[in-house]
């Protein structure tokens, strides 16, 4: 089991690059034009910064535990997450 949560750790250490690269564009956004919407969108930005990094946390300390009623739903977790943020990268992007 212990090399799922490598898996999900890795996946979760790539979401949270992602997660800074979507807050990276968003202030360069933010500082290029500035109104209610990039706020709010920069603050999105940080709330997926902080979702990563506590994320990345729970699956160390979790990592202990090979019960499998932990490992395959925060692989789901991390994989759904990484989709998630693929999608607003790319929206970001554009």
């Amino acid at each position: 089991m212990f090399h799922i949560w490598i898996v999900n750790i890795g996946i979760v250490i790539i979401s949270l690059i992602l997660a800074l690269l979507v807050s990276y564009e968003l202030v360069s956004t933010r500082s290029a034009v500035r109104s209610k919407l990039t706020a709010v969108l920069l603050g999105l930005g940080i709330i997926l910064v902080i979702q990563q990094i506590l994320l990345l946390g729970s699956f160390m300390m979790w990592s202990s535990d090979s019960n499998p009623i932990y490992v395959y739903p925060s692989l789901g977790i991390a994989i759904l997450s990484l989709i998630g943020l693929i999608m607003i990268y790319i929206i970001v992007k554009i």
